[in-house]
């Protein structure tokens, strides 16, 4: 999942990764535009899985920025 209140951040991102990695982000990767909304999207995750009698989430890696409006990245961490 990919965390940063700035657009253009987040697509910066999505290239480096296409570029670099071969990576089409677009298949495999959420985005959140703030600490709250990742935050929401994992226990969303964690409950599915729950469900599933899995006691994890799927999400492998998060990268998140710092400061973000409304929950910033320490908070939502």
């Amino acid at each position: 999942m990919i965390v940063d209140d700035q657009p253009f951040n987040v697509d910066s991102l999505k290239i480096i990764m296409k570029i670099k990695y071969n990576i089409n982000v677009e298949e495999i990767c959420d985005v959140a535009y703030n600490g709250l909304e990742a935050l929401e999207a994992v226990e969303k995750d964690f409950k599915i899985n729950k469900e599933k009698n899995r006691n994890y989430t799927s999400y492998k890696l998060i990268l998140m920025d710092i400061q973000m409006p409304f929950m910033d990245g320490y908070e939502a961490t």
